[in-house]
């Protein structure tokens, strides 16, 4: 009696995970399906996407469709214009960046040069170092009564 209740536990244990996930889960084609190549979907695709994920959860008839259809696609081309404008300005930023940095190189010795890269390919890879507020314990009586 004792092991067929270990073995009803254990199976429990096992079984409950696969049966707690939701069914069907997310359709294929979902959000990650969108980039073909490498490419970016067209403005057209992510509006019958968004449009189609509607119509099956809210059963749009014909028009709503329509209707919902030309909402999505008006929003996605200005997505997607402001995510190419970005893009852009991140290119100029970095075409900026390299020129301040050619500069710099120019009076720098060797060395200093050598060094400058280091200090930039590491810079690269960590990211920007945002300053973080140091502990409430590590600020001097006088700054918090500033506050």
């Amino acid at each position: 009696m004792k092991r067929l209740s270990i073995i009803l536990l254990m199976a429990t244990i096992v079984l409950f995970p696969l049966m707690a996930q939701e069914k069907g889960g997310r359709p294929k084609g979902g959000r990650h399906d969108f980039k073909l190549d490498g490419e970016r979907p067209s403005a057209e695709l992510i509006a019958q996407r968004q449009t189609e994920r509607l119509a099956h959860e809210l059963e749009l008839t014909k028009a709503q469709y329509d209707s919902v259809y030309q909402v999505h696609l008006k929003y996605a081309k200005k997505r997607i214009q402001r995510m190419e404008a970005k893009a852009e300005e991140r290119e100029q930023n970095r075409l900026q960046m390299d020129s301040m940095s050619n500069t710099i190189r120019q009076y720098l010795t060797e060395q200093q040069a050598v060094k400058y890269d280091e200090m930039r390919s590491r810079n690269l890879k960590t990211g920007p170092q945002h300053r973080q507020r140091p502990p409430r314990d590590k600020i001097a009586p006088k700054d918090l009564e500033k506050k």
